[in-house]
C-alpha cells in the first residue's frame, strides 16, 4: 500500500517538474487581507542547517530571508512586521511565505530563490482594492491560482508525510 503511494507520489513530482519548469504562479489578493505565494520543492531534501531562502519583489527589494546562520538582509521597510515563513514545514520542501495586510504597492513578480540547490520559483501577485460594499470578512480573503498538477502535488506531499508520520 505505502509503495504504491510512494509511486504515485514519484510520478505527481516528475509530471509536476515537466509541466512547471518556470511558470510563473498567480496569486491575487486584495488590500488588506492576507496572502501565501508558494514556493515549493521537493526534489531533493535540503538540511536545514544548510538552508537559505531569499524572497525578493521585482528582482530587487528585499522581502524576507531565511539564513540557517543567521545572517541575512533586513527586508524592505514595506515588509516589515507584515510576512513570515514556517520553519516546522521546511522539512517538507514549504518555503511558501504568508504576506499580512496586502497593500497595492505590494503587486508584482516575486522570486524565492532557495539555496544550495540553486532553485527559483516565480510567483506574480496581482494586489487589488477591496470592494467597498462588502465588509464580510470571508470576502477579503484572497485566493491562490495554482495548476491542477501543482495542487496534486500539494495534495500527496501532506497525505505522504501523513502516512509516514503514522507508520
Amino acid at each position: 500500500m505505502v509503495g504504491r503511494w510512494v509511486l504515485i507520489y514519484l510520478l505527481v513530482l516528475y509530471i509536476d517538474k515537466v509541466f512547471s519548469s518556470q511558470d510563473v504562479v498567480t496569486v491575487d489578493g486584495v488590500t488588506g487581507g492576507s496572502v501565501i505565494l508558494p514556493c515549493i520543492y521537493t526534489d531533493e531534501v535540503i538540511k536545514t542547517e544548510d538552508l537559505t531562502v531569499y524572497w525578493r519583489l521585482n528582482d530587487s527589494m528585499v522581502v524576507y530571508e531565511h539564513v540557517s546562520d543567521g545572517t541575512g538582509y533586513k527586508p524592505d521597510p514595506q515588509f516589515e512586521n507584515r510576512t513570515r515563513m514556517f520553519p516546522e514545514m521546511y522539512s517538507t520542501g514549504n518555503f511558501s511565505l504568508s504576506l499580512g495586510n496586502v497593500s497595492i504597492t505590494d503587486g508584482g513578480l516575486y522570486s524565492c530563490f532557495i539555496l544550495p540547490v540553486n532553485v527559483e520559483k516565480k510567483i506574480e501577485l496581482r494586489a487589488t482594492e477591496a470592494p467597498a460594499e462588502k465588509t464580510d470578512r470571508d470576502d477579503r480573503n484572497s485566493s491562490v491560482k495554482i495548476g491542477p498538477v501543482s495542487s496534486l502535488l500539494l495534495f500527496l506531499m501532506l497525505l505522504f508525510r501523513h502516512i509516514v508520520l503514522f507508520m
